[in-house]
């Protein structure tokens, strides 16, 4: 009929067994003032019309007339079993108050469609606890202003539809489906805004659907994190206080995400910016800009999208901010071509990716020696596209020998040994080495005869004159210990013989 009929109910009522009760068009299931409806495990409410009575529900409350929708109006829900939309059906969740449910409460939208009509921005409907879950095409959709979920678990499709708000409180939302804000592109806001200090986790992804209309944001004090495994996408607006242990990617595909102020982003050492580069121009890579200050860590992932192909000297700006600090620990994903390798520049704003030459070659080893005791050494090298070099000794890194050159500025016997550097650019590294060693000197027995005597006199004389090579015998002549057998050892040469 086209008059209201009711199931009013003067007390407290608990509807057990395994019956069913079936509400037609106009149908309304009401209570006094602080009665509650039980409904029992096994038992069902299901059909159209307006269930208004608070309710504990331990069974199973189902939208399933494909014409006219079933609406839970007016006061709280307790639920703890299922409260479904069947195909091509209708569920419409609409008023100021909260649906509390337990562990295995479940709001599913099973091929139909569940509505979250909140009648206040200044007192929204709240949900708290329990699973939000689609199957079957099915979809769970804000029908107007704001709902709260604190301690939900999304598990299908939830859609912030344009005019309306998804607000987070509680420890967050695990979100193992998807969340898209503004799936309809409509030129309308759309926001999702963690109210308090929050974790949006899981394994599923939030979708930003239409640049400026689509917002994700945080209250002024309030911190949010990007839980490891969940991922933030699409063509929208952050603002506020972020922390990202997930993956970011702006573009739906090629597309940016833009900041306001004030905006902070931490990216933590398990945190992802995936960026795709189609090309050079702006609208050809995904980027984001705005006024939010940057703090980096984690990787960065990298897609080239055919047909483009990055050459040489090819260079993308994907972030622009108020300031960048940090760097990216890693860069992974598509190489930009054989040979080639990505690079990262850092300015005080901004973040610039670039193709760089990955060839690295070493033109000139360094070369082995053989000094005397005091001599300077210098160890060289030279490399084809090197970024970076580690002098070693004894495979021990030497602290601050980081150029291509390392100098002994006075050599010691202590100095003998193996020295190799390890040379590295964006993508490889290679190795190159050379033997020392250092004999003692200032001996005088310069022939080796194991005493120093009249007999050294013309050993002495040929080291002098350059006629021996760098050995024992000639560091022995290296009276002065500086290295070299020179004018200046021929005097303690011949007094020591002489005198001592």
């Amino acid at each position: 009929g086209l008059s209201p009929t009711h199931l009013h109910l003067k007390a407290h009522t608990l509807f057990d067994g395994t019956g069913e009760i079936i509400m037609d068009r106009y149908a309304q299931l009401s209570a006094d003032p602080g009665v509650v409806l039980t409904q029992g495990p096994d038992h069902t409410i299901r059909g159209t019309g307006n269930l208004k009575a608070s309710l504990i529900n331990d069974g199973t409350v189902r939208a399933d007339d494909p014409v006219n929708w079933l609406t839970l109006d007016t006061n709280p829900k307790t639920n703890n079993g299922t409260i479904v939309a069947d195909a091509d059906c209708r569920l419409d969740i609409i008023g100021t108050y909260e649906i509390l449910q337990g562990e295995d409460g479940l709001i599913l939208a099973d091929g139909g469609i569940v509505l979250l009509k909140s009648l206040s921005t200044i007192t929204p409907m709240s949900i708290t606890g329990g699973t939000l879950g689609t199957l079957s095409d099915g979809v769970i959709r804000t029908g107007s202003n704001d709902t709260v979920l604190t301690d939900v678990n999304i598990a299908g499709l939830l859609e912030v539809d344009f005019g309306t708000s998804i607000l987070v409180a509680g420890d967050g939302v695990t979100n193992n489906g998807t969340i898209h804000v503004n799936p309809s592109a409509t030129p309308s806001f759309a926001h999702f805004v963690f109210i308090e200090d929050s974790e949006l986790s899981g394994l599923g992804e939030l979708i930003l659907g239409r640049s400026w209309y689509a917002r994700l944001l945080t209250n002024a004090g309030v911190v949010a994190t990007n839980g490891v495994g969940h991922t933030i996408r699409g063509n929208g607006v952050m603002s506020g206080d972020f922390i990202n242990n997930g993956t970011i990617a702006p573009g739906e595909s090629i597309g940016l995400i833009e900041t306001f102020s004030p905006m902070t982003l931490t990216q933590g050492p398990t945190g992802v910016i995936d960026v795709e580069v189609g090309g050079t121009g702006q609208s050809e890579y995904d980027r984001m800009t705005g006024a939010a200050a940057y703090n980096l860590d984690g990787t960065l992932r990298v897609s080239v999208v055919a047909p483009y192909v990055p050459l040489v000297g090819h260079s993308y700006t994907i972030i622009s901010g108020s300031s960048v600090s940090g760097s990216f620990a890693a860069i992974e994903g598509d190489l930009p071509g054989p040979g080639l390798d990505w690079d990262v520049t850092y300015t005080a704003t901004s973040v610039v990716l670039s193709v760089v030459h990955c060839d690295l070659s070493v033109d000139m080893q360094p070369l082995n020696q053989t000094v005397c005791r005091g001599k300077q050494v210098t160890l060289s090298v030279s490399a084809f596209n090197a970024d970076s070099y580690q002098w070693q000794f004894g495979g021990e890194d030497i602290a601050g020998a980081n150029a291509s050159t390392y100098f002994i500025p006075f050599a010691l016997p202590a100095d003998t040994g193996l020295y190799t550097v390890v040379i590295t650019n964006h993508c490889n590294e290679v190795t190159a080495g050379a033997s020392l060693f250092v004999h003692p000197g200032g001996s005088g027995d310069v022939n080796g005869d194991g005493a120093f005597d009249g007999r050294d006199i013309q050993a002495f004389a040929e080291a002098l004159v350059g006629n021996m090579s760098v050995n024992a015998g000639y560091c022995a002549a290296d009276i002065t210990a500086d290295g070299d057998v020179d004018q200046d050892d021929v005097h303690p040469f011949l007094y020591t013989l002489l005198f001592e």
